[in-house]
């Protein structure tokens, strides 16, 4: 699907390149990456967010004034999601989280939030183009090591693929693995207090036979946005490796 533009001004974040991109989950760790990229090319950016308004504060700055747009939303009111993506003719997803919380569940953030978006931006005359940021190694029966069963995470995630898919079948689909940058959850995982003190970490099998293959923050983000653009994309599931 070609997204259709109205260019103006020379490029660069004081321009308007005729793209404007709903961010779901733009208050995560890829957000800071991806709407920076976006504002980056003179898109507007629409970025939905629910919770404390301060959480928004690194995104001000990515673009110029009127290019970063605030919205708040709930995943269980489909009007908030309706009205974040009125005006765009593009669709990002990057909610996710990896524990359950008192409100939210895995199922209820990965599989039926996903689909409510999918559905939406489906419905919506002017979205175009999906975005769907999944997880490396989802699938309904991914490998035990500690916790019986697979982790729930994965499968969960590989669900919400299925759901987008049967929402918007069009969608592009990222799949990275463990992501490193600046304030990351990979190398400052293996650099805590207690890991550096006491010289031990856990890991499935003594560490013999494991691989991670992680990918910079920066890198899946530059990614997203040039799937943006890239008819070859539509409909295509991509796994990002490092």
């Amino acid at each position: 699907m070609t997204v259709q533009k109205l260019r103006r001004g020379t490029g660069g974040r004081s321009s308007y390149s005729g793209l404007t991109v709903t961010v779901f989950g733009a208050t995560g760790y890829l957000a800071r990456a991806v709407v920076n990229g976006l504002a980056k090319t003179g898109t507007q950016v629409i970025c939905p967010y629910r919770g404390d308004p301060y959480m928004t504060r690194e995104l001000k700055l990515a673009g110029d004034l009127g290019q970063i747009l605030f919205v708040p939303f709930s995943l269980r009111d489909t009007d908030t999601v309706k009205r974040a993506m009125k005006h765009s003719n593009v669709v990002i997803n990057l909610i996710g989280r990896d524990n359950s919380t008192a409100n939210f569940d895995l199922e209820s953030i990965h599989v039926e939030g996903a689909r409510t978006i999918a559905r939406i931006a489906r419905e919506m005359p002017n979205v175009k183009r999906l975005i769907h940021v999944s997880a490396l190694n989802s699938s309904p029966n991914p490998e035990p090591h500690f916790i019986s069963g697979g982790s729930n995470f994965l499968k969960t995630k590989y669900y919400g693929e299925l759901a987008v898919r049967e929402e918007f079948p069009e969608a592009t689909i990222i799949r990275p693995a463990w992501m490193y940058g600046v304030v990351d959850r990979f190398l400052w995982y293996y650099c805590q207090f207690y890991r550096r003190s006491f010289r031990k970490l856990a890991v499935p099998n003594g560490g013999y036979g494991i691989t991670k293959t992680p990918v910079c923050m920066t890198d899946v983000a530059a990614g997203i946005v040039n799937a943006i653009s890239d008819e070859e994309s539509v409909g295509r599931t991509y796994d990002a490796v490092g």
